[in-house]
């Protein structure tokens, strides 16, 4: 087994961190998007039935 050097471990723990982050945004950004999907959805049935819903996402 290979030993690491202080230098290579802060390295790979700051690589790690960067990956990590950039997978947490990521995976907001598609959950947010999937809760919009899923409120047009939402929004385009109660049309077609005639219920009125409120707006669970305010327009900008």
């Amino acid at each position: 087994m290979k030993s690491l050097v202080a230098g290579e471990l802060r390295a790979k723990i700051e690589e790690s961190r960067k990956n990590s982050a950039s997978c947490g945004k990521d995976f907001t950004l598609a959950r947010v998007r999937s809760f919009q999907e899923a409120d047009q959805k939402l929004q385009e049935a109660c049309a077609r039935l005639g219920i009125e819903k409120p707006h669970m996402i305010a327009a900008h």
